[in-house]
């Protein structure tokens, strides 16, 4: 398996405002020259995971992390 760094729109969603209120602009800049892919989602897959979190207790993991969750796995 070949180590892949990558960004999508929505990571940088995510993280742009974070590093902007804290003046972390390093960080932006870095993550704006990373290659950004398309996401790829799988909605039922999604659907699956936050009744498994809610079993297990697992209680503020969002859409939003579940979606960044299944592009890494």
């Amino acid at each position: 398996m070949e180590d892949l760094v990558c960004t999508s729109e929505l990571i940088l969603t995510r993280l742009s405002p974070i590093l902007q209120d804290s003046r972390r602009y390093d960080i932006l800049e870095n993550l704006l020259e990373i290659e950004n892919i398309l996401l790829s989602i799988d909605w039922q897959i999604i659907q699956q995971y936050q009744p498994l979190n809610l079993q297990q207790g697992v209680n503020k993991v969002g859409i939003l992390d579940l979606i960044i969750l299944q592009q890494v796995i």
